[in-house]
C-alpha cells in the first residue's frame, strides 16, 4: 500500500488538493483524520468493504499524476467523455480523443 502512503504525502504538500477534490474533506477537512481512516480501511480490507467516502476520487488521480509524472486517462461511460489527469506531465504524448482536462 505504498501508493496510498504516497497519496498522504502529496496531500500534506498540497492541502488544497485534498480539501477541494475529495468528498471526505467536504465532511471533515482534517487530513490526519483522513489518514487514520484510510489506514484503518486498508488494515481491514480483507474483512470489510472500504467505505465509499474513501474510494478513489479526482484528487487521487491528480496526486498519482504528480507522483509519477504520468497522465491518467479516464472514460466516463455515462457521460461518454474522456478526462485527462496530469496533461502537464513530461510524458504526456497522447494525440487521440481525450480532451477534457481535470
Amino acid at each position: 500500500m505504498e501508493v496510498i502512503e504516497d497519496f498522504f504525502k502529496v496531500f500534506q504538500a498540497n492541502p488544497h488538493l485534498f480539501i477541494q477534490q475529495t468528498e471526505f474533506a467536504r465532511r471533515n477537512s482534517n487530513l490526519t483524520h483522513y489518514v487514520n481512516e484510510m489506514r484503518q480501511a486498508m488494515a481491514n480490507v480483507r474483512w470489510l468493504s472500504v467505505p465509499g467516502i474513501l474510494w478513489m476520487e479526482d484528487a487521487h488521480l491528480v496526486a498519482f499524476s504528480l507522483m509519477y509524472d504520468a497522465s491518467v486517462f479516464v472514460f466516463d461511460t455515462v457521460r461518454r467523455k474522456w478526462y485527462v489527469y496530469g496533461a502537464h506531465t513530461k510524458r504526456h504524448r497522447f494525440h487521440g480523443r481525450p480532451r477534457n482536462r481535470v
